[in-house]
């Protein structure tokens, strides 16, 4: 399909996030057995979004329906910046890569059937959403259907760094009685977690942090079609199995390194540590050498107050993985804002520098 990949939003507005709070259930007893599960996926869009700030102003986020506010965004080099990723992408179809992914992932951990059916869609003939959802759970139950997992998608390059950035939102029903058993909004970046980082949820604030720091919006695009575009269409795949595997795990459905990992990421930027500590230990348990899970956790330990733990941590995973950047950043801040050693400091952030993550301004 060609130019699947790209679409131009409107100005200053494009979709993206909206943020809900999980809704317990117990999975060990709600997929006990062999079960049929329908399941929907819609894209808020048809194209990867690309949506680039002017230095340092913050995107907005509109409440829970998914609409971003860009003050003062540029229409026109936006433009320009979409074309750029399109002539990089080509015909790479982002939204077939995301319905094949989480198709995979659900037949793989789903004990039983599933069945994917339309998203709700139209309520024309309904008097309102609620009795076109009951219709639909109707219809469903019918066909045998045990649960229904709604899943709503997006996905695109934001803000002044042109952070790659993708959202998976779901709620999980249970058919026989329209109950909803689950929600949640799963916010998925590739960018490591840093020590500078601050502490917000991204499915509320729209704030994603990045290490980049990029002196001009055009590096944000630049930093993505160098390559002719290998290095998003890579970053996106592993954006996209992150967020299915989060999901997968967030139900109770496996248990995954890369999902406890990204859940982990998004409970810590929502200020919930120990439930972070659980996701990273959980992640590192089930795949030892994973140094983006070690290096979280250690940030995650620096920010429940543990700093000697949290050196120590990134010390250990500089020894065992000495190519991985984030770790030696870390270090390095840790040595100029809480150590204050400038010395130790300048030598991390130069081996950091050396590969590709350079050190923050005035360090």
């Amino acid at each position: 399909m060609p130019n699947r990949a790209i679409r131009g939003a409107t100005p200053l507005i494009v979709i993206l996030l909206s943020g809900c709070a999980t809704t317990p259930f117990d999975p060990a007893t709600t997929f006990t057995r062999q079960v049929s599960m329908a399941w929907s996926l819609q894209s808020l869009q048809d194209e990867m979004v690309v949506k680039i700030s002017p230095a340092r102003q913050t995107l907005r986020f509109a409440g829970t329906t998914g609409l971003v506010i860009g003050a003062g965004i540029d229409a026109v080099a936006n433009s320009k910046h979409r074309e750029a990723i399109r002539e990089a992408l080509g015909d790479y179809d982002a939204e077939g890569v995301f319905e094949a992914r989480l198709r995979a992932g659900l037949e793989g951990a789903v004990p039983g059937r599933i069945e994917r059916v339309a998203p709700l869609g139209s309520t024309g003939g309904f008097k309102n959403r609620a009795e076109a959802e009951a219709a639909r759970l109707g219809r469903l139950a019918e066909a045998g259907a045990d649960f229904l997992l709604d899943i709503e998608t997006t996905y695109g390059l934001f803000g002044y760094e042109g952070v790659l950035v993708v959202r998976l939102e779901g709620d999980l029903y249970r058919v026989a009685d329209g109950k909803r058993l689950w929600r949640n909004a799963l916010v998925v970046s590739t960018e490591p977690v840093l020590a500078d980082a601050r502490l917000s949820d991204p499915a509320k604030s729209g704030l994603i942090p990045s290490s980049l720091r990029l002196t001009a919006a055009e590096d944000a695009v630049a930093q993505w079609t160098v390559d002719g575009g290998a290095a998003l269409r890579s970053r996106f795949e592993r954006a996209v199995d992150g967020a299915v595997s989060a999901l997968l795990c967030d139900l109770g459905l496996t248990q995954a390194p890369l999902g406890e990992y990204f859940l982990g990421k998004l409970a810590m930027y929502r200020k919930q540590l120990d439930a972070a500590d659980v996701h990273f230990s959980k992640a590192t348990e089930l795949d030892p050498h994973f140094p983006e899970a070690r290096n979280a956790r250690a940030v995650n330990q620096a920010y429940q107050g543990n700093l000697d733990e949290a050196i120590a941590a990134a010390i250990a995973v500089t020894e065992s993985d000495p190519h991985y950047p984030a770790a030696w950043w870390n270090l390095g801040w840790w040595s100029a804002e809480h150590r204050k050693d400038p010395a130790a400091a300048r030598i991390y952030f130069e081996r950091a520098a050396a590969l590709g993550m350079p050190a923050p301004q005035g360090k």
